[in-house]
């Protein structure tokens, strides 16, 4: 960005929200694995077919993009049932 270039305040407030959104996603995903012995769980790909784990488990997909960066398992006992968020 150059110098003379502003970043409009209504792209600045929404920027602040989204902070929020992502701040309080994760609380809410730390106590779902807290409470419900769940893992959180990194790789690169989908982890639908490839990862075995139980209902409530994060996944980070280290190589994913807009709505699939994150997963959740929520439902079955194998490795499907993940759900990309």
């Amino acid at each position: 960005m150059r110098e003379t270039e502003r970043v409009p305040l209504d792209a600045l407030a929404e920027i602040a929200e989204l902070k929020r959104e992502l701040r309080d996603l994760k609380a809410t995903a730390l106590n779902r694995i807290h409470t419900l012995g769940a893992r959180l769980i990194s790789g690169s790909g989908t982890p639908e077919g490839s990862v075995t784990a139980s209902v409530g488990t994060l996944f980070t997909r280290t190589d994913g993009g807009a709505g699939t960066t994150l997963y959740v398992k929520e439902s079955g006992t194998g490795n499907t049932g993940w759900v990309a968020k």
